[in-house]
């Protein structure tokens, strides 16, 4: 059977995408109209994966009056063809979903026999061709949790045929009258026990084994990943469901969690809009992949002489430097210099209804490249860093770009004595604008949202709010 059974898909979109810890750094909302929607996708797999279902063999022994007792049998029952009229998904609050779908039609195949019990044991047999229509069934869902992944379970399902016509073919045709009271009795139970089989194994066994390989960690770069893993239950409502998830990085070598000094939960709403999907990321997730790059000490950076791009005012070597600082080129004349930037703590973001903002403390390092290419400290600058973001979405991920920069600084120590650190300020930012946040966003560029193969967002919005940045979207499928 193809694993893309059609209550999977429903399912995995609601479930398989993001999660929380006591507050959750990150969320995914479905609201009605995306349940209709991916239910509508849903029924046509589900008509794929009827049609050319096998239904159980079955046999008996009935009194017929005029035969006296025969033992019939039915085999070989197949369905052909399973064409769903309407299908409807209500939320059932506190537990999951109902889905009801009428006025299906529903052909058959099968092979039919009788035999006497008693001489002269006359026996018969044939083929049969099955109409239903009107078949309704009603299946309804609840939805839990257990170890980061979803788990489904079927609590009630229900299967109605409306009409059946048998055509039988071969054998006696006086006794086909007989035969059709015996066998229809017989194809509806059937039918329905086969249909009632099918969907219950399709949703607690196929499902919960597709859930199962589900990614929960979603790699960043070979150092650092984040956990979508459901921390809760699912929430259902008459008009939406919404999954809880953990929402946070780690460092893949040494997980740990984010201090709370660093990483401070925050509430946030669970839907914005009636679109079909809204996933929200708490600045909660953004502080704790700032003290994973704190923690692995990917927030460092050296800047040599050739990093330095052509059209920059001023080359990194005490040449250049000889007006603005003049102590060092006098210390050091005619020789190259580097630039050692680092964080001094894990830089702290904050997500508003204006957008996103970070606020990174650290200090330059400033060496001079001595002739046999070892280095020399000539002074140290300390201060912050002021940023804004532009975030956008493309395709089915965050990118992020850090652009605008505010730099705050004073002289932390020297080796030349003091000087107007002010003289530096212009350098500092075009350094930092040209070269060292062009390298930043290069770490983390890409965050991808938890979402299904074949899912493919349209007509998105991004809205910030007060902790919070929730992607609203409509959604495609594609099998």
């Amino acid at each position: 059977r193809n694993p893309d059974t059609p209550m999977w898909l429903l399912f995995l979109v609601i479930c398989g995408i993001v999660s929380c810890n006591a507050l959750p750094g990150a969320k995914t909302t479905i609201t009605q109209n995306g349940l209709t929607y991916f239910n509508s996708v849903g029924m046509g797999i589900l008509q794929q994966q009827i049609a050319g279902l096998q239904v159980p063999s079955q046999s008996g022994t009935v009194n017929t009056g005029i035969l006296g007792n025969i033992n019939w049998s039915l085999t070989n029952l197949q369905i052909s063809t399973f064409q769903i009229g309407t299908s409807t998904i209500q939320l059932i609050p506190n537990t999951g979903f109902q889905i009801s779908i009428s006025n299906v039609n529903c052909n058959l195949g099968l092979s039919w026999a009788y035999q006497q019990v008693d001489w002269p044991n006359i026996a018969d047999s044939g083929t049969a061709n099955i109409y239903i229509t009107g078949l309704s069934t009603t299946v309804e869902i609840s939805v839990g949790q257990a170890n980061g992944l979803p788990v489904f379970k079927t609590v009630a399902d229900s299967v109605n045929i409306g009409n059946l016509n048998i055509v039988l073919h071969g054998g006696a045709s006086w006794l086909y009258d007989l035969f059709l009271n015996v066998f229809s009795q017989q194809i509806t139970q059937a039918v329905d026990l086969a249909l009632q089989s099918a969907i219950s194994s399709n949703i607690d066994n196929g499902l919960n084994q597709a859930v199962s390989s589900l990614p929960i960690m979603e790699p960043i770069n070979p150092s650092i990943e984040i956990d979508y893993a459901l921390v809760d239950e699912p929430r259902f409502t008459g008009t939406y469901t919404t999954a809880d998830q953990k929402g946070e990085f780690y460092a893949i070598s040494s997980p740990s969690e984010c201090p709370t000094s660093v990483c401070v939960a925050k509430v946030t709403p669970d839907s914005l809009t009636d679109d079909m999907m809204q996933f929200f990321l708490t600045d909660y997730l953004a502080n704790s992949a700032g003290y994973v790059l704190f923690k692995l000490n990917q927030l460092e950076m050296t800047v040599t002489p050739a990093q330095v791009p052509a059209i920059f005012p001023l080359k990194l070597n005490t040449t250049d430097f000889q007006t603005l600082i003049p102590a060092l080129y006098k210390r050091w004349p005619n020789l190259g210099m580097e630039l050692v930037m680092s964080a001094t703590a894990a830089p702290n973001t904050q997500f508003t209804s204006s957008g996103s903002s970070s606020f990174q403390e650290g200090k330059i390092l400033v060496n001079v490249i001595l002739k046999d290419n070892s280095q020399v400290e000539a002074f140290v600058l300390a201060g912050n860093l002021s940023a804004s973001a532009e975030v956008s979405l493309v395709n089915e991920a965050i990118d992020i770009k850090f652009e605008s920069a505010k730099l705050a600084f004073e002289l932390q120590s020297s080796n030349i004595g003091g000087f107007d650190v002010g003289v530096l300020t212009k350098y500092v930012d075009q350094m930092f604008s040209t070269v060292i946040i062009p390298e930043i966003n290069q770490i983390v560029s890409d965050l991808p949202l938890p979402t299904v193969k074949g899912l493919v967002f349209s007509g998105s919005r991004l809205n910030w709010g007060n902790g919070y940045l929730c992607v609203s979207t409509d959604v495609t499928y594609n099998p």
